[in-house]
């Protein structure tokens, strides 16, 4: 009876208290400086931008998935981007590229016309004995444009967006789009 009497009595001393403090003191201070550490910072950093990354894919796909702009052969888009330009649509010339690079292009063809150049432009890019396309083992078709002393002029790269999140990287649509001009 004396030993359960000095137990509990030990529980209810100052030492025992202070020790408790000191072990909660030590736990938060361990956990702390874990919780802020470096490493785990930057895991929740790259955890965020994996989340991020993931939802903009999401919405790319049902962009490309909505989007109608385009053949479903190479030449064909590069014939739709041709007749655009010839009627000198920008705006529609532009959706025939992939999503992000439409803005660039707009610019691009809004800058030829403007210094002058649509014509000489347009010219090259119509005559057919100028034009060369083949398929890359990349799945991409590149159609090459050359002037009149065979030099080249332009060069249109076109591909079906892919889904890179898919372990097999399947298109997001049968609609080839111009990726590089």
């Amino acid at each position: 009876m004396r030993r359960k009497k000095k137990n509990i009595n030990f529980f209810k001393s100052r030492n025992f208290i202070i020790f408790v403090v000191f072990l909660i003191f030590g736990l938060i201070t361990i956990w702390s400086t874990w919780y802020f550490s470096a490493e785990v910072q930057q895991a929740r950093q790259y955890k965020k931008d994996a989340e991020i990354l993931s939802r903009k894919i999401k919405e790319q796909a049902k962009e490309y998935a909505a989007d109608t702009y385009g053949g479903e052969t190479p030449e064909k888009t590069y014939g739709m981007f041709l007749q655009a330009l010839k009627i000198e649509d920008i705006d529609l010339a532009s959706k025939y590229f992939i999503l992000d690079k439409q803005e660039e292009y707009k610019q691009f063809f809004t800058d030829i016309k403007n210094n002058n150049k649509w014509d000489e432009m347009i010219e090259d890019l119509f005559n057919p004995e100028n034009q060369k396309g083949e398929m890359k083992e990349d799945n991409t078709y590149v159609i090459r444009v050359y002037n009149m002393e065979d030099y080249l002029i332009a060069q249109a790269v076109l591909k079906t967006p892919l889904n890179l999140v898919a372990a097999e990287k399947e298109p997001l649509s049968n609609i080839w789009k111009i990726i590089e001009f």
